[in-house]
Protein backbone atom coordinates (compact mmCIF):
# COMPACT_ATOMS: atom_id res chain seq x y z
CA UNK A 1 0.00 0.00 0.00
CA UNK A 2 1.65 3.20 -0.92
CA UNK A 3 0.60 6.63 0.16
CA UNK A 4 1.03 9.66 -1.97
CA UNK A 5 2.88 12.76 -0.33
CA UNK A 6 1.22 16.22 -0.73
CA UNK A 7 3.24 17.44 -3.22
CA UNK A 8 2.07 14.49 -5.93
CA UNK A 9 -1.61 14.83 -4.78
CA UNK A 10 -3.95 17.92 -7.03
CA UNK A 11 -3.77 21.46 -5.81
CA UNK A 12 -6.95 22.18 -3.83
CA UNK A 13 -9.60 24.49 -5.23
CA UNK A 14 -9.66 28.56 -3.82
CA UNK A 15 -12.72 28.32 -1.27
CA UNK A 16 -16.11 29.19 -3.10
CA UNK A 17 -16.23 32.67 -3.56
CA UNK A 18 -12.49 33.16 -2.90
CA UNK A 19 -10.67 35.42 -5.75
CA UNK A 20 -7.04 35.29 -6.63
CA UNK A 21 -5.43 38.01 -8.20
CA UNK A 22 -2.76 37.53 -11.00
CA UNK A 23 -0.42 40.01 -12.80
CA UNK A 24 0.14 39.15 -16.08
CA UNK A 25 2.29 42.50 -17.61
CA UNK A 26 2.45 41.38 -21.12
CA UNK A 27 -0.97 41.83 -21.63
CA UNK A 28 -1.58 44.38 -24.00
CA UNK A 29 -4.35 44.20 -26.20
CA UNK A 30 -8.50 43.06 -26.21
CA UNK A 31 -7.02 39.68 -27.84
CA UNK A 32 -5.20 39.64 -24.95
CA UNK A 33 -8.05 39.91 -22.64
CA UNK A 34 -10.08 37.35 -24.73
CA UNK A 35 -7.54 34.75 -24.74
CA UNK A 36 -6.76 34.95 -20.94
CA UNK A 37 -10.88 34.91 -20.11
CA UNK A 38 -11.26 32.23 -22.42
CA UNK A 39 -8.75 29.64 -21.58
CA UNK A 40 -9.26 30.64 -17.81
CA UNK A 41 -12.91 30.09 -17.98
CA UNK A 42 -12.20 26.62 -18.85
CA UNK A 43 -11.16 25.74 -16.08
CA UNK A 44 -12.55 23.04 -13.62
CA UNK A 45 -14.03 25.51 -10.45
CA UNK A 46 -13.64 28.49 -11.94
CA UNK A 47 -16.89 30.97 -11.35
CA UNK A 48 -15.77 34.41 -12.71
CA UNK A 49 -12.65 35.65 -14.23
CA UNK A 50 -12.05 39.70 -14.53
CA UNK A 51 -9.34 40.38 -16.74
CA UNK A 52 -8.08 44.26 -16.37
CA UNK A 53 -6.21 45.67 -19.23
CA UNK A 54 -5.34 48.47 -17.89
CA UNK A 55 -3.82 47.77 -14.60
CA UNK A 56 -2.54 43.91 -16.26
CA UNK A 57 -4.00 42.02 -13.57
CA UNK A 58 -6.38 38.76 -13.89
CA UNK A 59 -8.83 38.50 -11.26
CA UNK A 60 -10.22 34.75 -10.89
CA UNK A 61 -13.18 33.27 -8.57
CA UNK A 62 -12.63 29.63 -7.72
CA UNK A 63 -10.43 26.78 -9.33
CA UNK A 64 -7.25 25.72 -8.58
CA UNK A 65 -4.31 27.83 -8.39
CA UNK A 66 -2.10 25.51 -10.14
CA UNK A 67 -4.82 25.15 -13.50
CA UNK A 68 -5.55 29.31 -13.41
CA UNK A 69 -1.61 29.57 -13.89
CA UNK A 70 -1.49 26.58 -16.71
CA UNK A 71 -4.55 27.78 -18.36
CA UNK A 72 -2.79 31.63 -18.46
CA UNK A 73 0.34 29.93 -19.61
CA UNK A 74 -1.97 28.14 -22.48
CA UNK A 75 -2.87 31.19 -23.81
CA UNK A 76 0.62 32.41 -24.21
CA UNK A 77 1.31 34.29 -21.11
CA UNK A 78 3.40 34.90 -17.90
CA UNK A 79 2.53 35.24 -14.72
CA UNK A 80 4.62 38.51 -12.71
CA UNK A 81 6.37 36.83 -10.05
Amino acid sequence: MSESSPSESSPPEVAAGEAVVYSVPEMSCDHCVNAITGEVSAVDGVTDVVVDLATKLVTVTGGAPDAVVAAIDEAGFDIAE
